[in-house]
Formats: structure tokens, C-alpha cells, sequence
């Protein structure tokens, strides 16, 4: 199963249900309302899942399916049903728009149990057995999903050191200058092989030279050392993190905040596929790939939340809002810009609809690059 399938799903519904709750309690609060056991209170399952794990599955970080196996014997998609119903008018049209790419049949008399039987439909496919792809010999004995986390993290081990190679007496650049064009000039290890990778803890990037060496010759003492750095650039950005993340979305929010109000454009169809961004994005940009995955990776989901927030409190519709984005897009799409020329003109205008700050202005932009508004998937 598609592990962002659940992922859409949940936040989408967010933005008309999770009202006073964080993100990650609303989710728990999904799985309770379909999940007998919970409700009568006759298991503990839900109530008792780690925060972390809520928080993988909101965010796409990991799949459903040990949650999925436990509750798919015991779903009451009656109950959640009922969890469904809405008052206001406007948000029954506005809900049934959000699913209808996802669940056709929707409408205003029937949305409760269409959406009912979608999560059912996540939840049993997710349980489903799956069969087991046969792992490459020469790779049977190394960590699993390398290539995925590979691929998931690099720009994020780039930013966390400075792009310049950590091994010790290297100062390479991670990036180099080829044809006017910023690229890529590291490659992503594994610190120690005799460990799983389940993350980005055991993955360091170092420059072409440094990992060929540390590859062939990573006796205990060098991964000792290798682990030691590690550690040192995630104490770094722990401390980083508490000061300067609360300060970009104070600015973000102050950004989202000064938005006028706005109408829904007419013939606007947003686009809810989910794409990697290296999907969207161009080959021939990969510093416009690599500056748009920073900031998704950083600050996705506090725009998201504060994004929420603001509708739950009438200070701005999120719908609208989305939508206009995409006008935007369209029309410089229609002009023949490049994606960078869009990139920055977008950035541009919502600056200049806010008169706040270009860093937090680009931070929303590339929410939307991730979310699909801006920039569809390269034929």
C-alpha cells in the first residue's frame, strides 16, 4: 500500500474535523471512532499508540499497516459515520470538493459513509498480506531501504553540515558549480552497516573522495568517529531547532494571517495527486529541487498545522486560499516561465500581498510545490 494514502486522507479531513486538537491526537482520534474495541473501551490499542507513531503516520513517514492488522477485524464504519456529520452547509460542499478526485460518488446526503467506507477500504488494504520482494544477494546482509532513505534524506544531511564535507581534515564544498549550474557533489552513507536504517541517524553525506575511502576502510575505530559526528550535528540542530524553527513559523503565520480574503476562482481545478518533487521539478533545475526539499523537509508540517489553525479560527480560508495559489501558478505556467522564473514570482507575490519576510514567503511556496498547487508532474 501507498503509504501516503492513509496520509491524504487524514489531512484532508483534518482541515473540517481536527478543530481543538493537534494533529497528532485528531489522528488518534480517527482510528478511535472506526475502531470498536477503542470506542467500547474494551482495548486499549489506540489509546495507548506512542505519539511518534501517530506522527509517522500523519506525515507519511510510514505506512498503517501494523496499526491496520491489529483494529482490521474490528471496524464500525457506523460509528465513524456519525464522527462525520457536519452542520454547516458550507463545509458538507466544501468536504465533498476535497474527496471528490478520491471518492466520485460523494455528496451531500451521502458523504458520511462514503468517506466511512473509504477509511475502511485504507485500513484493509494496508492489512492485506503482502508478498515479499526478494532482496539483491549482495545486498542481504546490509541495512534495509538504504536507497529510500537515501533518497529521502540527502538534502537534509547536506543542510545539517553546512554542505561542507564532516569528515575530519575535509573542507570540500557538497556542492559544486558546473555550467553556471549549482550540483550535487556528495554522496550519502550508511555510518555503520551492522545497523539498521530506519531513519536518518545512521546516514552521514560526505564528499565523492571521502566516502569511496571510508567504504572500503570503516573498521570500529573510523565508525566510532563517524558516530561521534553524528551526534554532534543532531545536538547542533536540536538546540537550533527550539529557537530558530519557532521564530520561521511565528513568520510563516504572520505571513498566512496578512492574506486578504478570497474568492474561489472560477475553473480552478486544484490538483491532489501525490509526486515527489523530483517528479515535478525539473532535471535541469536540481538547485531549484534542492531548495524546494529543504524547506518541505523542514517546515511541511508546521505550515500545514498553522495553516489549519487559522481556518479553525475564520482568520483565513484554506480552500480559497489553495486555489488561488493555483491561479497564480496557471498563469505564469500560460507566460512560458521557467520553473524557477514561476518559483520566484510566486514568492514574489505573496510578499508583496503581505509585506513580510522572502524567507518566510518562500517556506509557504514550497508547501504548495509539495502539495500540488504549484507545479504539476513533468510528462
Amino acid at each position: 500500500m501507498d503509504k501516503t494514502e492513509f496520509s491524504e486522507f487524514a489531512q484532508a479531513l483534518s482541515v473540517f474535523y481536527q478543530r481543538d486538537k493537534d494533529l497528532i491526537e485528531f489522528t488518534r482520534d480517527l482510528f478511535a471512532h472506526i475502531y470498536k474495541g477503542s470506542i467500547e473501551g474494551t482495548d486499549a490499542y489506540v489509546h495507548d499508540m506512542e505519539p511518534r507513531t501517530l506522527k509517522g503516520y500523519i506525515y507519511h513517514e510510514h505506512d498503517i499497516t501494523t496499526t491496520a492488522k491489529k483494529i482490521s477485524g474490528a471496524l464500525d464504519i457506523g460509528s465513524f459515520a456519525e464522527y462525520l456529520k457536519l452542520d454547516a452547509d458550507d463545509s458538507v460542499m466544501g468536504l465533498c470538493d476535497a474527496f471528490r478526485a478520491t471518492c466520485p460518488d460523494i455528496d451531500e446526503s451521502t458523504y458520511e459513509i462514503v468517506l466511512a467506507e473509504r477509511f475502511q477500504t485504507i485500513i484493509e488494504n494496508a492489512a492485506a498480506p503482502k508478498r515479499k520482494k526478494a532482496l539483491p544477494a549482495k545486498k542481504a546482509d546490509k541495512a534495509n531501504d538504504i536507497d529510500y532513505y537515501t533518497e529521502k534524506y540527502d538534502v537534509s544531511l547536506v543542510a545539517e553540515e553546512q554542505s561542507i564535507c564532516p569528515n575530519d581534515g575535509c573542507t570540500n564544498s557538497l556542492f559544486m558549480r558546473v555550467g553556471g549550474q549549482i550540483a550535487p557533489n556528495y554522496e550519502v552513507v550508511v555510518i555503520d552497516y551492522s545497523k539498521p536504517v530506519t531513519g536518518e541517524d545512521n546516514l552521514i553525506a560526505m564528499c565523492p573522495d571521502c566516502a569511496k575511502k571510508y567504504k572500503l576502510a570503516a573498521d570500529p575505530a573510523k565508525i566510532r568517529r563517524m558516530q561521534e559526528i553524528k551526534k554532534l550535528f543532531i545536538d547542533i540542530a536540536d538546540r537550533q531547532e527550539i529557537v530558530s524553527q519557532q521564530k520561521v513559523v511565528e513568520d510563516v503565520r504572520r505571513v498566512l494571517t496578512k492574506i486578504p480574503a478570497l474568492p474561489y476562482p472560477k475553473g480552478v481545478d486544484l490538483n491532489y495527486e501525490p509526486a515527489q518533487l523530483k517528479q515535478k521539478i525539473s532535471p535541469d533545475s536540481p538547485d531549484l529541487l534542492a531548495q524546494v526539499k529543504v524547506w518541505v523537509n523542514l517546515y511541511y508540517p508546521d505550515v500545514h498545522e498553522t495553516l489549519q489553525e487559522l481556518n479553525r479560527e475564520g482568520k483565513q480560508r484554506f480552500e480559497p486560499f489553495c486555489h488561488q495559489v493555483r491561479l497564480n501558478y496557471l498563469n505564469l505556467n500560460e507566460k512560458g516561465y521557467s520553473q524557477r522564473q514561476i518559483y520566484e514570482a510566486m514568492i514574489k507575490w505573496l510578499q508583496d500581498a503581505t509585506n513580510e519576510d522572502a524567507h518566510a514567503c518562500e517556506i509557504v511556496i514550497a508547501y504548495f510545490v509539495q502539495k500540488c498547487e504549484v507545479f504539476d508532474v513533468i510528462s
